[in-house]
């Protein structure tokens, strides 16, 4: 085996690992034990009050146990968020556009630049964008923990905002939890507890245009 694979798998693996801890397939597979094992003590006796044959308890404790898998792919396919149980189905046609960091952008309005830098990465924008794990988003941040379409900055009443977009973690805006608000000039977000910091700066004048770092 080539020794340069190795780092390549060693990120698969972290990265695949993260995904599992992401979609919470560990937390609901040991809930789902925990509860299949508490069933299954006490199958015997239930069955024995309700008149079912011996075989029922032998065979119900094989059938909850058996379900495992199931659950796991469930867990993996399906997000509890706070809008629901949904399908993580990846962005959808027209929701989010992949900003091409070469171009540049003539200003329509006077929207002041907003600088967004997560570890070694800096972009700016002066339209609406999305941040999230998918490549597809317009400020992309690549980590497990951060949701596919996490955050939405867009610029209304004259003033930069973020919202949530249900993401799995949320959001935490200067040490506050928040669904929908205001930039300040600067601000630090995070988008999960201990994550990297994104750093947001807003430019108090406009250029008269703006290319993406």
């Amino acid at each position: 085996m080539n020794n340069s694979d190795s780092p390549n798998f060693a990120t698969r693996a972290q990265t695949f690992i993260g995904e599992l801890k992401r979609r919470k397939v560990f937390q609901v597979t040991s809930v789902y034990l925990v509860a299949a094992w508490g069933l299954s003590a006490g199958a015997a006796d239930i069955f024995e009050v309700l008149g079912f044959p011996d075989w029922a308890s032998r065979y119900f404790v094989i059938g909850l146990f058996s379900f495992t898998p199931v659950v796991i792919v469930i867990a993996w396919v399906f997000e509890l968020n706070k809008t629901g149980i949904q399908r993580d189905r990846g962005p959808q046609t027209g929701e989010v556009r992949k900003v091409d960091q070469t171009t540049v952008l003539a200003l329509q309005r006077p929207i002041p630049v907003l600088t967004a830098q997560w570890q070694d990465k800096t972009q700016r924008f002066t339209e609406d964008f999305i941040a999230g794990r998918d490549d597809t988003c317009g400020l992309q941040l690549v980590d497990p923990m951060i949701s596919r379409q996490h955050a939405k900055f867009e610029y209304t009443q004259g003033q930069w905002w973020v919202r949530d977009l249900g993401s799995s973690n949320g959001i935490v805006l200067d040490g506050v939890k928040v669904e929908h608000a205001q930039l300040k000039r600067d601000s630090s977000l995070q988008f999960y507890p201990d994550g990297p910091p994104l750093q947001i700066t807003i430019a108090s004048s406009v250029s008269a245009e703006t290319q993406l770092a």
